[in-house]
C-alpha cells in the first residue's frame, strides 16, 4: 500500500503540532529562563531539533509563547549558538 507524500507530510504536521501544543501546556506551569526553572535540562536539549522541524513545516508558532521564551533564552547560550546546524553547513 502506497501512501501519499501529502498524507505523510499532513500526519508529520498535525503531530508535531499537537506534541508542541501539549508540551506549551507543561512548560506553562514549569518554565523559567529554560524549560524547567533557570537550569538547562535534557527538556531544553531535545526542544531546539523540534523546533527546527517546526519551523520547517511552517507550524504556526505564535500558538506556543512559552515556548517561544525558552526559545529566546537558549538561542543566545554558547552551547546552543556553537551546536546550530547551520555551523555545520
Amino acid at each position: 500500500m502506497e501512501i501519499a507524500q501529502e498524507e505523510v507530510d499532513k500526519f508529520a504536521f498535525n503531530t508535531l503540532h499537537k506534541g508542541l501544543a501539549t508540551f506549551e501546556a507543561q512548560v506553562a506551569e514549569t518554565k523559567g529562563k529554560y524549560c524547567v526553572g533557570d537550569t538547562i535540562t535534557l527538556d531544553d536539549l531535545v526542544l531546539i531539533p523540534q523546533l527546527l522541524r517546526a519551523y520547517g513545516m511552517k507550524v504556526p508558532m505564535e500558538e506556543f509563547p512559552n515556548i517561544q521564551a525558552i526559545e529566546s533564552s537558549l538561542k543566545d547560550h554558547p552551547a546552543f549558538v556553537d551546536s546550530h546546524p547551520k555551523n555545520y553547513v
